[in-house]
């Protein structure tokens, strides 16, 4: 789920800016990954929680993001 907000529209190299808060539920597996030995526990489904904030920019070349998932994907811990 995505919601946006405009911040702003003009007619130069950068169309426009809007702000965005991004969330979502993201899983991948093998069949076995969902066959856990002992009785069935949510804690053994191979699901993750993802989120995201901040602003993007459409350009005359691309969209461009600027946001906290772009800035933590960079850093080394």
């Amino acid at each position: 789920m995505e919601y946006a907000i405009p911040i702003w529209r003009r007619r130069s190299f950068v169309y426009g800016g809007d702000a965005f808060l991004a969330f979502g539920v993201f899983g991948m597996g093998s069949r076995g990954d969902f066959l856990a030995p002992g009785p069935f526990s949510i804690h053994s489904v191979p699901i993750d929680l993802t989120g995201d904030v901040g602003i993007r920019l459409d350009t005359y070349i691309g969209i461009f993001t600027i946001s906290i998932a772009n800035a933590l994907s960079r850093s080394s811990f």
